[in-house]
């Protein structure tokens, strides 16, 4: 999901240097459950991504800030949905909306849909190559959390 919100061209940019931090807090849970990382993707473009299983309350957030404002897509605590904020230097372009949460039905409408239809290749975001630039991502963020933040290049 990173590498499409902070893709470049087609959406197909990848992460150049990670620096993680990982703990195990919940003794429910094997092995890591928090993760604190930095990414430098391949454009220059840096951010900071933390995840944890171990907590009682689930916060779903993605917030991207940049030289003209931020943009945060979050779940919804009071029932299905997301919302959606921007703010913007350009008060116009400010505002927030919200979206509804259309189940499991639409995401299997969606994906029977996408096997029955002539997408050109490049279109799709699932691809084998996709899933393992997303694992190798994973797996360095795993390395570098086990020697205690040290730089790991992709």
């Amino acid at each position: 999901m990173l590498r499409t919100v902070l893709g470049g061209k087609n959406n197909n940019q990848e992460a150049k240097i990670v620096s993680a931090f990982t703990s195990s807090r919940a003794e429910h849970i094997p092995d890591v459950d928090t993760m604190a990382t930095n990414v430098e993707w391949e454009s220059g473009i840096q951010g900071t991504v933390s995840v944890t299983y171990a907590c009682s309350y689930l916060k779903y957030e993605l917030e991207v800030v940049g030289t003209e404002g931020s943009v945060v897509l979050q779940r919804k605590l009071d029932g299905p949905g997301y919302n959606l904020i921007i703010n913007t230097t350009v008060q116009e372009k400010s505002g927030a909306e919200e979206f509804g949460f259309g189940g499991l039905d639409a995401e299997f409408l969606s994906f029977a849909e996408a096997c029955g239809s002539s997408l050109k290749k490049e279109q799709h975001r699932n691809t084998p190559k996709e899933a393992m630039m997303d694992l190798s991502l994973v797996e360095a963020c795993l390395n570098s959390g086990k020697k205690d933040g040290t730089q790991v290049v992709l």
